[in-house]
């Protein structure tokens, strides 16, 4: 169970460094910063409740 929460975890860090190369070279990162933060705080308040669920 832990070792999927960890392959989770790191898939998403290796999307948000994508992600932030993205911004970085098509010069948007107003919009897309708008668009990714709101889902990042979802994910983490997801992944919390279910540890509490647990």
């Amino acid at each position: 169970m832990y070792f999927f929460i960890h392959l989770l975890y790191v898939i998403f860090l290796e999307n948000s460094t994508y992600i932030i190369r993205e911004i970085y070279w098509k010069n948007q990162s107003l919009e897309i910063i708008k668009f990714v933060l709101p889902y990042f705080f979802r994910f983490k308040w997801h992944k919390t409740n279910d540890c509490d669920i647990i």
